[in-house]
């Protein structure tokens, strides 16, 4: 039987003592209770330091790895667990009171299965959502679950579940796998992304399971790295990408819908203009889909208004939405295949 002995949970920070506090509170609100929670600090203040030592709470042990340099909390993550599992936060989000406990309920519901990655659905919170004025709705134990990597991320960046990767917990050993030095050198800001599919190719028949009620409160804000321009080149992405289409090769029908949802994702706080539309243009001479990028291309920079050949975008316009619904159509039959309760 598996407890909350059996997993170490870290919480990442640098520098942002405003959302911390939510985020420690609702860790120390699991229903499960939580024996030790590793707070790894990439501060160079005192801030961080100071927020913890006030909360006067054992199960905080505090880290600090500026020292370390860039990649200093990761160095120290392994360094430091040492149980089954991992459970890696961010400073700016909060979860769900039952989110751990969902897992050791379902790892223990079904002991035989040998459980790599889990995760859950999330839902985006602005910056004035705290603890107390949260709504956490109850969790209805409906999972998806797979063994096949290659599915499970197909329909992630599809955006079949809107699963983001702060809300992961990684069985130790396939997490060590990886490393996420050399991972961020070839991806840059979206090393995150790369590590999980690092990851996931390496389950070995183990399952990969998502909790589909939403339990990680995923902080959109204006300051939010995800939301910031830069810390990403032309090439870093194009090799993202071009990982992404590869690992998921087997599954054609997900083609279009993982080419829109890269593009849109990432196209909003990455680059320019011009110089997404230059990698775009020389990226779909070699792709099938020119009809369904472009249109993309149109819909995102909402340049149909100057544009001459207007009955053109439209027709492009409504074969996006033709996809959309076949996209609708294809979630029904997966989620009634793969889905799995209790």
């Amino acid at each position: 039987m598996i407890t909350n002995a059996d997993i170490d949970i870290f919480l990442l920070t640098c520098e942002r003592t405003n959302y911390l506090n939510d985020a420690i509170k609702s860790l120390l609100l699991q229903t499960c209770g939580v024996d030790r929670i590793f707070i790894v600090d990439n501060s160079h203040s005192d801030n961080v330091e100071n927020l913890v030592l006030s909360i006067d709470d054992k199960r905080l042990v505090y880290y600090r790895t500026s020292s370390l340099g860039r990649h200093g909390n990761y160095k120290k993550i392994l360094e430091l667990c040492t149980r089954e599992y991992l459970a890696i936060f961010h400073d700016d989000d909060i979860i769900h009171p039952k989110y751990i406990e969902s897992f050791l309920n379902y790892k223990n519901k079904f002991a035989s299965t040998d459980v790599k990655i889990y995760g859950c659905a999330q839902k985006s919170i602005d910056s004035a959502t705290t603890v107390e004025n949260i709504e956490f709705l109850p969790i209805n134990n409906q999972f998806f679950v797979t063994e096949n990597c290659s599915l499970f991320l197909s329909l992630l960046y599809a955006d079949f579940f809107d699963c983001v990767t702060p809300s992961l917990i990684y069985k130790r050993e396939i997490f060590l796998k990886s490393n996420n030095i050399e991972l961020y050198k070839t991806y840059g800001k979206l090393s995150d992304s790369a590590k999980l599919m690092s990851v996931a190719s390496d389950i070995d028949g183990g399952e990969i399971v998502v909790l589909l009620s939403q339990s990680y409160f995923y902080r959109k804000y204006c300051n939010q790295d995800s939301q910031v321009k830069g810390g990403l080149s032309i090439e870093q992405f194009n090799n993202f990408v071009r990982s992404l289409l590869k690992f998921t090769k087997n599954f054609k029908y997900c083609d279009y819908f993982q080419v829109i949802s890269i593009l849109m994702s990432f196209y909003q706080y990455v680059f320019t203009e011009t110089k997404f539309e230059v990698w775009l243009r020389n990226f779909m001479k070699e792709y099938r889909q020119k009809g369904v990028a472009m249109c993309i291309w149109e819909i995102m920079l909402k340049r149909h208004d100057s544009k001459k050949d207007y009955f053109k975008y439209i027709l492009l316009k409504y074969q996006y939405k033709i996809y959309i619904l076949l996209h609708k159509y294809i979630e029904r039959l997966i989620l009634k295949a793969y889905t799995r309760s209790f």
